[in-house]
């Protein structure tokens, strides 16, 4: 998607400006790289090395992390599936 819009953008100089931001994304933050493209695919802004430089830098400016919630889990629900003889198909 990144990739695309640098395409759009400027045509020539896509691939070049595409590998400037992978190794940022290595070396700093995954999460935070992609966020910050999203955030200027989104305002229509355009996609530089430096613009994605400056968000990462002020990474508090990104959306926090989305809350995960797993339950607990009662291993003594497995336990009456077991003693209940079922077969699992």
């Amino acid at each position: 998607m990144a990739y695309d819009g640098l395409k759009d953008m400027e045509p020539t100089r896509a691939g070049k400006t595409y590998l400037k931001i992978l190794p940022l994304a290595a070396r700093e933050n995954e999460t935070a790289v992609n966020e910050a493209l999203r955030r200027l695919i989104d305002q229509d802004e355009p996609i530089s090395f430096e613009a994605v430089e400056a968000i990462v830098a002020h990474e508090s400016d990104l959306s926090p992390p989305r809350d995960v919630r797993i339950d607990t889990v009662d291993p003594a629900d497995y336990d009456q599936l077991l003693e209940a003889g079922q077969e699992v198909a």
